[in-house]
């Protein structure tokens, strides 16, 4: 996905508008504002075999019978800029997901560590054990 230019995906996406009234009166002005984008990963041309795959594996609870992704915006009072910014969540959604996680090496602690920790332990030892109750008759 990362050598392809942003026009090569267009082919799977859909938008939807919806209405929206102003006011609660009948005859007020009606907008429509709200998108809602619904890319199909199968129908995808600029996305490798592999990042479907992986796109299926990851967004498995986000897919709308089995292929399509869905994504709202509704933040702009204009068409046009809900659906970039629609486009735009899209985008950081598959890129998000396409990554390839680096797998996590186990670390040992080091031997200083222990050690401090120990010495550290020890002197938070020795100051409770000398609290306690100071004896009248030993002055």
């Amino acid at each position: 996905m990362i050598g392809h230019e942003q026009g090569s995906y267009h082919k799977g996406i859909d938008f939807q508008n919806f209405k929206k009234r102003r006011c609660w009166r009948p005859k007020c002005n009606k907008i429509e504002t709200r998108v809602e984008l619904f890319f199909d990963i199968q129908c995808s041309e600029g996305l490798s075999a592999v990042e479907k795959k992986r796109l299926f594996l990851k967004l498995k609870a986000k897919l709308i019978k089995g292929t399509l992704i869905r994504v709202v915006s509704q933040e702009s009072r204009s068409q046009l800029t809900n659906k970039e910014i629609a486009i735009d969540k899209l985008l950081g959604l598959i890129i998000e997901n396409i990554k390839v996680q680096k797998r996590r090496r186990a670390t040992k602690v080091p031997y200083s560590k222990i050690q401090k920790r120990l010495a550290d332990k020890k002197s938070k030892s020795n100051i409770k054990q000398n609290r306690g109750r100071i004896d009248p008759t030993d002055h």
